[in-house]
């Protein structure tokens, strides 16, 4: 069978991806969807939804549904980008840790025990909070929070992967040891990463919109999911629209995320395939 085949058959792989696509497709092309400037402020009173304005408009007067389309770029900018510098803080701690071993996995371990007894979300403000309210920090706060998740997936993979037979092979032929890492211990540990790399994605946006909720994030006017929920909490009964749209994209992107990662667990986890 296939790997065409093997993503036909997960549901859940292809119902997440078309929603990532379609929030994808409103952040590169927000320019030509967007049908106003989503910091230009009207001052008139708080519109509900129209034919002129989707989503109604906020407490300045500005249009909901393009804050929501730019916001989307932030969401997606700070979710990969925060992600991806985690694993490269965290894919190399996890291979040292796992294939050396000894004192080196010990000390690395303790460390990653240590980061990990702190929830993202509380280490994040922790960390945005001593850096400073912005969207840089917000994301270096995201990517040192989740390194360490990264670390024990990989330390785990490759203290099964080093005890197979043909890297024991390599490891007898004189290689390297950053050579036996890169070449054959990280490759066969891959598939398990990719699962908790997409399942991070799907949190980086649910603890980026917090922090941009308390303000730790993109700072206003930027439009972000966060600051819209934020900002329309003290309207929820006067215009429940301004609360209403974040928070049913944050729950999209979200779910997206968590559906891409169980079926890419479905399709890379034998054990798991029909047969």
């Amino acid at each position: 069978m296939g790997i065409l085949d093997l993503v036909m058959e997960s549901k859940l792989f292809l119902i997440g991806m078309i929603l990532l696509s379609m929030i994808t497709v409103m952040a590169v092309f927000a320019d030509f969807i967007a049908p106003y400037d989503p910091i230009a402020q009207d001052f008139s009173p708080k519109l509900p939804p129209s034919p002129e304005h989707p989503l109604g408009t906020d407490e300045l007067g500005r249009d909901v549904f393009s804050r929501l389309i730019y916001g989307s770029r932030i969401t997606l900018y700070v979710a990969f980008v925060s992600v991806s510098i985690a694993c490269l803080i965290g894919i190399p701690i996890g291979l040292v840790a796992g294939y050396y071993g000894g004192a080196v996995d010990k000390i690395l371990n303790f460390a990653i025990d240590l980061m990990l007894s702190f929830p993202a979300i509380i280490l994040t403000i922790l960390i945005t909070g001593m850096l400073g309210p912005s969207l840089t920090n917000a994301m270096i706060a995201i990517s040192i929070a989740f390194a360490p998740r990264i670390a024990r997936i990989v330390r785990g993979q490759v203290l099964s992967v080093k005890e197979e037979d043909y890297v024991v092979a390599v490891k007898a032929m004189g290689a390297s040891g950053a050579y036996t890492m890169a070449r054959h211990v990280l490759p066969n540990s891959i598939a398990p990463l990719l699962v908790q790399v997409t399942l991070s994605l799907g949190t980086a946006v649910l603890v980026e919109s917090a922090l941009a909720f308390l303000g730790l994030s993109a700072q206003p006017p930027t439009p972000s999911w966060g600051d819209m929920l934020n900002r329309g909490r003290r309207y929820i009964y006067t215009a429940p629209w301004m609360i209403t749209a974040p928070g049913i994209m944050i729950t999209l992107a979200v779910l997206a995320f968590n559906l891409i990662g169980d079926g890419l667990r479905d399709l890379l986890d034998p054990r798991l395939r029909r047969l």
